[in-house]
This record gives C-alpha cells, structure tokens and sequence, in this order.
C-alpha cells in the first residue's frame, strides 16, 4: 500500500509547476470569512465609525479593529468619522464594502481580526496562496522507484509515493 503524502509535498517532488498568490488562512481568519457571508442589517445616520464597529463586532461575535494609523495619514479620525447607511438582508460582506465606499475605506483580514483600513493600506498587505496546476496537463504516471503517481480520475486525486 503506498503511503499518502501531502499534495503539495507531491507536486514540489514531482517538478510540477505551480501558481502562487494569496489564500491560506487561520482558523479565526476562517471563522471571519464565513461570518463575512452571513447577513446583516442595520441602519446608521451619522454614527462614528468606532460606534459602527462596536455595534458590529457585538451582532456578529468577531473581532473588528480600524487601523487608526492609515485612517489618520489620509486626515480621518475614526471617532469622527460618520457612517449613514441602512442596510437589511444582505451579507456582512456587501454590508461592509458599501458602508465603507463613502468614506473611502476598506477592510482585510489580518491578525485574526477584520481590519477597516485605506485602500492603499489594504493593496501593501500581501500574503501567499498556492495552486497545484499540474492537473491542467492530465493524467501522468512516473515509472521509477519513489517516484509520485497521481491516482484518480478527476479533481487533483491523490498523490502517492509509489
């Protein structure tokens, strides 16, 4: 019976190529992305931003943070800041983007916590995701000893040490 390895330990053996960008999580980066699909409503007439938050991380159970630093290198006090929105039935997600379309701001993911920053904040956060392409080239089997094998017949199977 051979032995299972880890796909990506598999492709790097095998030399096949692969695309990077950005994707891996931590479980609570997960749990925000998830809750990011749930609904949401509310309905906000010049509220401060810090209220608005406060008010979100309550009604969702996750943690939002505003990154004052980038806020206040574009002139914006978060406490000074309002928010006129009203919003009912629809994701946290879209919530969010059209809330923070006004003011000009937008939000990552980062250190376990939903992060409303500046776009040009958000555009320097980089992270790195990793995308086994070889599939795109079919079904391959390498002969030799210790060689990997691809087993299945759709998807990205399983990759085994022969």
């Amino acid at each position: 019976m051979p032995k299972t390895i880890p796909l990506l330990a598999a492709v790097l053996s095998a030399g096949l190529p692969l695309f990077v960008t950005s994707n891996w999580r931590a479980a609570p980066e997960r749990s925000i992305e998830a809750e990011l699909e749930e609904p949401t409503q509310f309905d906000f007439t010049d509220v401060p931003l810090t209220d608005v938050v406060d008010y979100l991380k309550s009604l969702h159970k996750i943690e939002i943070q505003v990154d004052g630093k980038a806020l206040s290198d574009v002139g914006l006090d978060p406490a000074k800041t309002p928010i006129t929105k009203n919003i009912k039935g629809i994701s946290l997600r879209s919530a969010l983007q059209l809330m923070l379309r006004d003011p000009d701001l937008t939000y990552t993911i980062k250190n376990e916590s939903l992060l409303i920053t500046t776009p040009e904040q958000a555009e320097t956060e980089l992270t790195t995701k990793i995308y086994a392409v070889g599939d795109l080239w079919g079904f391959f089997q390498l002969s030799s000893p210790g060689a990997i094998v691809r087993k299945g017949t759709g998807g990205m199977g399983m990759w085994c040490l022969s």
